[in-house]
């Protein structure tokens, strides 16, 4: 099956590869209906739902991965001078 937006980590920058995954993420959602076969195609739920399941879980690491790159660290520690 082809996805117009199957190509998110082709963007360039995290903000834009966010965008597409979001949108890759909803027209996979989309598909996910009955299973349907015909003579030239063949769609089966629950590799749909598998991929679609994998999309939100490497979403949810792709967001903390980008969260935790753009946090700052402060210590509250002192050095003593003596």
């Amino acid at each position: 099956m082809a996805y117009s937006y199957s190509g998110w980590r082709l963007q360039s920058g995290a903000a834009a590869q966010l965008a597409m995954l979001d949108l890759h993420i909803g027209e996979v959602a989309a598909q996910m209906g009955i299973d349907t076969s015909g003579p030239d195609h063949s769609v089966n739920r629950k590799e749909l739902v598998n991929y679609y399941q994998s999309l939100v879980a490497e979403r949810k690491e792709f967001v903390t991965l980008a969260e935790a790159s753009t946090r700052k660290y402060f210590s509250r520690a002192r050095l003593r001078r003596n």
